[in-house]
């Protein structure tokens, strides 16, 4: 069924139709933002207005991600459709800061948001646009108090996780329903990992009767493959109108998890030494990529 939608913007009413529902969640979402903010956009045509797409959860081989931040650059500007990236390894910055030094050598119309997913005492939260390490256990509410310091967004990230921890594998703490109070600047909507199918949606759920704060859509990417899987769709191309479209809460968590079955190609690729993925040669799996093994699949 083709979905028709009608919009006000300014004097003008605009016509769009897509089968996608939650692209036409999107777009009335952003038009109707717009058209609350008319003084800034002025009268903006539909044909004008662009979105991107970013994942803005992805480990690399600073914390326990399995490809190197500069195979990860590389493998999102050569295979990917993703407009923004940003790396947030486990409670440090180091990741993205190269990550970002590398696209900016090569690639110097990618950007990459220097980010973190910071392990607070009570739950994971992503850090984005920050530029220095945030300690690891702390409490949530000073975690996101340091990450508010540094001018940073603070996203709770899969909130509901349950079945890693049930398992014994470490990580993924969710804040649960302390997304109802706790100061957070956007939820993780959408998160990749086959764990998470389920928890998505209760996610979700809650957010909307709750705070309703901005969604994003994240990888949890531990392996190139899964890389995008799951993405936030926003208003604009860049950095800076993600942030924008965050803190006006007009983004969109988009995608799907990814297939449990990766877990034979992560092993496939560790026994014939192809792990960690990165630009030079093959190098040893070191401990914390062979835990990543484990997790390349549920974290």
């Amino acid at each position: 069924m083709r979905i028709y939608v009608l919009y006000k913007v300014g004097n003008g009413l605009k016509v769009f139709f897509t089968n996608n529902f939650h692209l036409h969640t999107l777009i009335y979402t952003t038009m109707n933002y717009i058209a609350i903010n008319y003084d800034r956009y002025g009268e903006r045509d539909m044909n004008e207005i662009t979105f991107g797409k970013a994942d803005v959860h992805i480990h690399t081989t600073c914390s326990d991600g399995l490809m190197t931040p500069e195979a990860l650059v590389d493998y999102v500007v050569k295979h990917t459709d993703l407009d923004v990236i940003a790396v947030t390894d486990h409670d440090t910055t180091e990741g993205a800061h190269r990550a970002r030094a590398y696209a900016r050598r090569h690639y110097p119309d990618f950007e990459v948001i220097i980010g973190q997913e910071v392990t607070s005492a009570e739950c994971d939260i992503l850090a984005l646009y920050i530029h220095e390490d945030i300690p690891a256990g702390l409490s949530a509410e000073e975690s996101i108090r340091r990450i508010h310091a540094q001018g940073g967004l603070a996203i709770a990230a899969h909130p509901y996780a349950f079945v890693m921890p049930m398992i014994g594998v470490d990580g993924m703490k969710g804040a649960g329903d302390r997304i109802k109070d706790l100061p957070f600047d956007g939820v993780e909507a959408i998160n990749a990992t086959p764990s998470e199918w389920l928890t998505n949606r209760r996610t979700q759920a809650n957010n909307r009767r709750w705070q309703n704060l901005a969604e994003t859509g994240g990888s949890d990417g531990h392996y190139l493959p899964t890389v995008g899987s799951a993405h936030t769709v926003f208003m604009g191309r860049t950095a800076a109108d993600l942030r924008a479209a965050l803190e006006a809460r007009t983004t969109r968590a988009i995608g799907r998890v990814y297939s449990p079955l990766l877990i034979f190609n992560v092993v496939f690729d560790w026994l014939t030494g192809r792990l960690p993925i990165g630009a030079n040669a093959p190098q040893p799996v070191e401990e914390r990529q062979q835990h990543a093994i484990m997790r390349a699949v549920g974290d």
